[in-house]
């Protein structure tokens, strides 16, 4: 570990996770949420992430509605039915709940799954600004060049410190991208970072034969059959 003074999150911390998240899954209740709008597709979970509104405090959440037929009802039933599958949703929601749980501030709060006859609907915390990508195409955002990395600057310090701290936590991204860095509470220096999208996420430091996350942000050496460093993974994507 280094100077954020964390365990690292073990194999047996992470199942018991995803097992708490199996045992409090709920039914869904339509009557509760309302629909503002989509967000963006989940295509990788076969599904969709939508804007809500939760009528029972009125507050605006994230809501990632994927069909229960590709999440299976456990993780144990989803490894059975999907052993090479890349994306591992249940690893997704067991991490970001754990995560939290260990003090770890750059992880949108896991508000539960919940179930309907045909979907499953996982709930977040809402990040307001949206992601690091649509951040570049905002009004009050310079266009590309020296002005714009200047105002980049105080946030990717930001994604720097919560991926090292993943990273003396013992985890993995794999799947680090401007679409899976959202941003809450505006668009200058003091927003603040919250890093999504832990389905491809490991415990294991070094890996072979294991290519991961979008082809843009992948380093060269995972197209080789040699054991690569997933930590330096991440940092080749950062």
């Amino acid at each position: 570990s280094g100077d954020f003074g964390q365990v690292v999150i073990t194999k047996q911390a992470l199942d018991d996770a995803i097992k708490e998240v199996e045992g409090q899954a709920t039914p869904w209740d339509a009557t509760r949420m309302t629909l503002v709008r989509n967000l963006q597709e989940a295509e990788r979970n076969h599904g969709v992430v939508l804007l809500m509104l939760d009528t029972s405090d009125n507050k605006k959440v994230a809501v990632k509605k994927m069909p229960k037929k590709w999440i299976r009802p456990t993780a144990d039933e989803f490894e059975a039915k999907y052993p090479t599958s890349t994306e591992k949703p249940w690893v997704d929601m067991g991490l970001v709940k754990h995560l939290k749980t260990v003090g770890y501030t750059y992880v949108c709060r896991f508000h539960g799954m919940f179930l309907s006859e045909t979907e499953a609907f996982v709930v977040t915390e809402l990040c307001d600004t949206g992601d690091l990508f649509s951040w570049c195409e905002h009004k009050s955002v310079p266009p590309a060049g020296y002005q714009r990395e200047l105002m980049m600057l105080p946030l990717l310090a930001k994604v720097v410190v919560a991926v090292r701290w993943l990273h003396d936590l013992g985890v993995a991204h794999r799947d680090l991208s401007l679409e899976n860095v959202l941003l809450t509470g505006g668009v200058g220096k003091d927003a603040s970072v919250k890093l999504i999208d832990f389905g491809m996420a490991t415990l294991e430091r070094v890996v072979a034969n294991e290519a991961r996350g979008k082809l843009s942000y992948q380093a060269p050496e995972v197209h080789t059959e040699a054991p690569v460093d997933t930590f330096m993974l991440d940092e080749f994507a950062v």
